[in-house]
């Protein structure tokens, strides 16, 4: 993944698929889903249940060999998963300062602080969503989250 470039990414059930261009997708093996379903038992996540989230996809992140670089932005072609973040529609950018502000405030929620007024729960799998953005751009580099057009990946290779 090519400093600079924009990376699709896309939330599978069971794993986030990371794609630039003109390179083979790169499988995550922790999915959105997957946390929402196993790790979330509460809405919203309680403490404990934020740091195992935050475990598997730190662990996941190292089983790729991806290591911190600038790598631009991340695109997602699913507006509906970033509508949390505010942004809506094609060419919206949330940064990663926006992205660590609401993952802060997820994690005050989950520590029994009030939501700001006017401010919706997220809903298990926008926090594993959330989440996972975070620990992407914190752990691999990335400046933003945008939302682009539609974007199918190709799936890489699955080794047993």
């Amino acid at each position: 993944m090519s400093q600079g470039s924009a990376t699709h990414i896309r939330f599978d059930d069971d794993r986030t698929l990371l794609q630039a261009s003109a390179q083979p997708a790169v499988a995550v093996w922790v999915g959105a889903r997957s946390i929402a379903r196993q790790v979330f038992r509460h809405d919203p996540p309680t403490p404990a249940e934020l740091e195992q989230a935050i475990d598997q996809v730190e662990d996941a992140l190292m089983a790729t060999g991806l290591r911190q670089a600038a790598r631009g932005h991340l695109v997602t072609g699913d507006a509906a998963l970033m509508a949390p973040l505010g942004v809506r529609s094609s060419g919206e950018i949330a940064t990663r300062d926006e992205v660590e502000l609401a993952f802060q405030r997820l994690a005050s929620v989950a520590l029994g602080q009030p939501l700001p007024t006017g401010t919706a729960p997220l809903g298990r799998e926008h926090a594993a969503i959330l989440l996972i953005l975070r620990e992407f751009m914190h752990h691999l580099g990335y400046e933003g989250v945008r939302v682009e057009g539609s974007w199918q990946a190709v799936d890489p290779p699955h080794y047993n």
